[in-house]
């Protein structure tokens, strides 16, 4: 497990064991609060389901990464723990614009992204590529000065 210095966020890695049971050690047996789910496609159904495990009372679920697959979920632990689940569609035209606007101001730290700049003669080669990203976490650019 890795805490940063404000220890705001911690993570965890699965090869160290079941996701919930962690978060009950982490937090005294309370849960968690907020629950970010980033899973992709392939990801296994059960990683999701000990997230949601995890959740405190009253707490959030926002899922981003949208895991495949008819998912069952414990419909009368989240009526009685007063949970809930919100699925995003990534973000609005606004807030990628902001988005690109912390970027180009370097207050988005973009490193964990693998670039890959294509001249717009290669734009097919670029489209190409998408489907063997790396994780989700490559960003493709099709750029007409490359």
């Amino acid at each position: 497990m890795s805490k940063p210095a404000g220890g705001r966020l911690h993570l965890h890695s699965l090869d160290d064991g079941p996701l919930d049971d962690w978060v009950r050690e982490e937090t005294d047996g309370h849960g968690a609060d907020i629950y970010i789910d980033a899973l992709g496609p392939g990801a296994p159904h059960e990683t999701f389901r000990a997230g949601m495990r995890a959740m405190a009372r009253g707490g959030i679920a926002v899922n981003i990464g949208a895991v495949a697959g008819d998912l069952p979920i414990d419909i009368h632990r989240m009526m009685d723990q007063q949970l809930r689940l919100i699925g995003s569609a990534w973000f609005t035209s606004a807030e990628g614009q902001t988005m690109a606007d912390m970027a180009g101001a370097g207050l988005l730290d973009l490193s964990p992204l693998q670039h890959h700049v294509y001249p717009l003669e290669q734009v097919n080669e670029a489209v190409s590529g998408i489907a063997v990203r790396n994780g989700g976490f490559s960003n493709f650019i099709i750029s007409p000065r490359a």
